[in-house]
């Protein structure tokens, strides 16, 4: 669904799977990053994890929540733009609570019809 993300209006630079690290996890031998997807919109990094689930459930996706949450850090002076995509289940309302606390767009559902539709939005809002 994501791979079908046009290259249009302020998207650009689309790239997928992609690894990166920070240079302090570098010096410290730490696990770098992997984001599925990850796209420019008027020079803000955007930033996308997909993930097929089964209940969405806080305590299962939990860890992705807190990976997005803290990936902005890595990128100072930069805005980064997080989002989580859902595959098989709706999201919950306390998983919801919690990335919106945290600027996390989340995607599942019904959206995920008009995933690039979402996606577009997005990156022209922010």
């Amino acid at each position: 669904m994501v791979r079908s993300l046009p290259c249009h209006h302020c998207i650009r630079n689309i790239c997928y799977g992609i690894t990166f690290a920070s240079v302090d996890s570098l010096k410290n031998d730490e696990e770098m990053n992997e984001f599925d997807v990850a796209f420019v919109c008027r020079n803000q990094p955007f930033l996308i994890e997909c993930k097929a689930v089964k209940q969405s459930t806080l305590k299962d996706i939990n860890p992705f929540i807190d990976k997005l949450d803290s990936i902005k850090n890595h990128f100072v002076g930069l805005t980064v733009h997080v989002a989580l995509i859902l595959v098989g289940s709706p999201v919950s309302e306390s998983l919801q609570k919690k990335a919106d606390q945290r600027g996390i767009l989340t995607i599942a559902g019904k959206d995920l019809e008009h995933l690039d539709a979402v996606l577009e939005d997005w990156a022209k809002e922010k």
